[in-house]
């Protein structure tokens, strides 16, 4: 029994080249730029800015309030500012940047 020889050549594959390796960190933050993640935090408001002033009070004493503010039509904001101020004239605290 004779085989015969194939006389075709045999098929090559093609073989990509390894990707490219990247450092997968990307470009560092701009540290000039004021943002919630990096920047200067500590510049502070001037006089006429609004700031926040937050406080955690129970809530049985924050419902019994805004029934209060609400039969009196007043918001908390401004009577909180009255109180804080009525307090410190009373206690004779004069505010820096009034007359």
């Amino acid at each position: 029994m004779t085989t015969k020889k194939s006389t075709s050549t045999p098929v090559v594959v093609a073989v990509k080249p390894p990707a490219k390796r990247n450092s997968g960190k990307g470009e560092p933050p701009a540290t000039a730029s004021d943002t919630a993640a990096v920047g200067n935090h500590t510049a502070k408001p001037s006089s006429g800015d609004i700031v926040d002033f937050n406080m955690k009070v129970p809530a049985e004493f924050k419902a019994e309030v805004d029934i209060f503010l609400a039969t009196h039509r007043l918001t908390r904001k401004a009577y909180v500012m009255e109180l804080i101020q009525r307090d410190m004239k009373a206690k004779g605290w004069t505010a820096q940047g009034s007359n």
